[in-house]
């Protein structure tokens, strides 16, 4: 062979090592920008994954609706905020009740609203119903033409802060010989109920019947029948809203003096909310626009509510269908194969009085109930107080007629009014019929409204500020 074929083939040789060298270093080179750019992609992907759910969290999520009422949406956001408001506001109302009455005592009366702030959700629910009945509030007032301003705001913001003075501003005088400078706290940032006085049946001799669904031995059912003797008793009836009743003071306070100290308090009770729950001003004010609204809507809803009531003085027989616990009671019912024979005595009953026997004997020898001890007499009561079908009798039937057989949940009555008039309602009475009314009013004003809530509402509840912040140094 000669040497310019092994120099040449030397040279080929070195030139495929060459490039092959360069195709390795080519394909590292490649390789490692493919892995860079998939990295970056990466890295990309990741931060428009961690963009997107604080979008979502943050700008997304709090601008959807949670809740909507006859098509008005109720932002996420503004949801999340009543309720950090609401937190605040009802463990600072627990933890001053507490100071005046004592832990006990507290536990007792705020047992639900402290079982709620313990269970976000739950407590969450009761927030979105306040916050879905404002909105149907507010409609309602503004048909009405009914303005909720400032000042209304501010006197029920007033309301609940005067309640804060008792200490400061109504001190009561000790019995006992000790300092006079001292005041003895009465309590009075409590969720009370107003008393007032209702018009209620005690009994003589007669046995009353029970509501439908009670039993025989059930001591706690409610008494739905006409009741013999009238008697006038004070009877605790909540009110729409909390009430704070001060004790009279001893030392009469210049409404100056108490309007600078409803100020401060005012001031330290909004810069409370700030630190704690981090809330504003009008964040809690909202609160008090509901309790404007309803107290507004009340005194219009009812506002033509009667100042009179119907009271007779009636006598019935009652033949007695056998109490079923199960059974719900309808007027088809009454026509009902099993009712039959209990009102085929009734109508005998009818028409032995209709022929002639004495109403007070026949009573005695036939009525199922106590009142046949008494011939039948239920004495004078408002007919108010009877079951539905026993009042339309006796308001609309002639004085002296004997109607019947009519049919309650009871069974059947053969009724005689001997007297009928109307007499004026107490204010303390009226007021509750007032807050009865406007209570059924308000219910039926929920339940008709078209009300769609996100099946998720409760994962956007919030449990901040937590319960151990709010009330774990009182209650544990």
């Amino acid at each position: 062979m000669s040497k310019k074929d092994t120099t040449a083939r030397a040279r080929k040789v070195r030139e495929q090592e060459l490039k092959a060298r360069r195709s390795r270093a080519e394909q590292e080179h490649y390789t490692q920008r493919i892995v860079l750019i998939v990295a970056g992609l990466g890295f990309v992907v990741a931060v428009l994954i961690l963009a997107y759910a604080l979008l979502n969290d943050y700008v997304v999520v709090p601008e959807q609706s949670i809740t909507t009422v006859d098509g008005t949406g109720i932002k996420t956001k503004d949801f999340q905020e009543r309720v950090r408001t609401e937190r605040w506001f009802k463990a600072n109302e627990i933890q001053n009740y507490a100071l005046v009455v004592g832990v006990d005592q507290a536990v007792q009366q705020y047992s639900n609203d402290i079982l709620a702030l313990r269970e976000p959700s739950l407590f969450g629910g009761q927030v979105l119903d306040d916050m879905e009945l404002q909105v149907l509030l507010e409609k309602e007032a503004k048909k009405r033409g009914i303005e909720i301003d400032r000042a209304a705001i501010d006197s029920a913001v007033d309301q609940y802060i005067a309640s804060y003075l008792i200490t400061q501003l109504t001190p009561t005088p000790s019995p006992s010989a000790t300092d006079p400078t001292t005041p003895t706290s009465t309590p009075l940032i409590t969720s009370t109920a107003s008393n007032t006085p209702t018009i209620t049946n005690t009994p003589t001799e007669t046995i009353q019947p029970t509501a439908e669904g009670c039993t025989a031995d059930q001591t706690d059912c409610a008494t739905v029948t006409p009741l013999p003797t009238n008697t006038p008793t004070e009877t605790p009836s909540p009110t729409l809203e909390q009430t704070y009743t001060p004790t009279p003071s001893d030392t009469p306070v210049a409404p100056d003096d108490i309007r600078s100290t409803v100020t401060k308090l005012e001031n330290s009770f909004y810069g409370d909310a700030k630190d704690v729950a981090k809330i504003d001003r009008d964040a809690v004010r909202d609160i008090f626009t509901l309790r404007a609204l309803r107290a507004a809507l009340l005194e219009d809803v009812t506002k033509d509510e009667s100042t009179q009531e119907v009271w007779v003085n009636a006598r019935h027989i009652l033949i007695q269908v056998p109490e079923d616990p199960s059974r719900v009671f309808t007027q088809d019912t009454c026509n009902s194969e099993e009712w039959a024979p209990y009102k085929q005595q009734a109508e005998q009953v009818l028409a032995a009085l209709n022929a002639g026997e004495p109403f007070a004997a026949l009573a005695q020898a036939v009525s199922d109930d106590g009142s046949g001890a008494n011939g039948g007499g239920l004495g004078w009561s408002a007919s108010g107080g009877y079951v539905p079908e026993f009042k339309a009798a006796v308001d609309t039937a002639d004085i002296g007629a004997i109607v019947g057989p009519v049919c309650s949940q009871f069974g059947f009555h053969v009724i005689q009014v001997m007297e009928r008039e109307l007499r004026d309602i107490s204010a303390s009475q009226l007021q509750q019929n007032k807050s009865t009314a406007y209570q059924t009013w308000e219910t039926d004003l929920v339940s008709n409204a078209d009300i769609q809530r996100r099946d998720n509402w409760e994962d956007r509840t919030p449990s901040d500020p937590s319960y151990s912040d709010l009330l774990g140094n009182v209650f544990g």
